[in-house]
């Protein structure tokens, strides 16, 4: 792939599930936290948010794909991955099957998330 697509989740009753807000369809790759996330925030190295959206889940996405390259290049050879190769290990370490479309996505006919939770190793 040219891009890792990412959605958002968020826990609801104690279960992983999409968020309401998040992108869906055929594009989306994959599914990572996305919903009170605290983060850092501009204006001062002291200001920190409690976000949701899918602007949370990306940095999750970005920070295990910067993982696997770093895990390539110290290996033998020290190797840099290509987009393919990260993907393939970001899907094969996800979790299948532990999502569950949240509520209001179930009304809404046709929509569809990936069953794939994004993992860190």
């Amino acid at each position: 792939p040219e891009a890792i697509t990412v959605g958002a989740t968020a826990i609801h009753d104690g279960v992983d599930e999409a968020s309401e807000f998040s992108n869906a369809g055929p594009c989306v790759d994959i599914l990572a936290p996305g919903s009170e996330i605290t983060s850092s925030y501009m204006g001062s190295p002291m200001i920190y948010l409690t976000l949701s959206g899918t602007s949370m889940a990306a940095p999750h996405a970005a920070g295990v794909a910067a993982q696997i390259a770093a895990h390539y290049a110290a290996g033998e050879g020290a190797l840099t991955p290509t987009p393919a190769e990260v993907w393939g290990h970001m899907r094969r370490i996800a979790l299948e099957g532990v999502v569950r479309d949240s509520s209001y996505a179930e009304a809404e006919l046709g929509r569809n998330v990936p069953n794939l939770l994004l993992q860190a190793f």
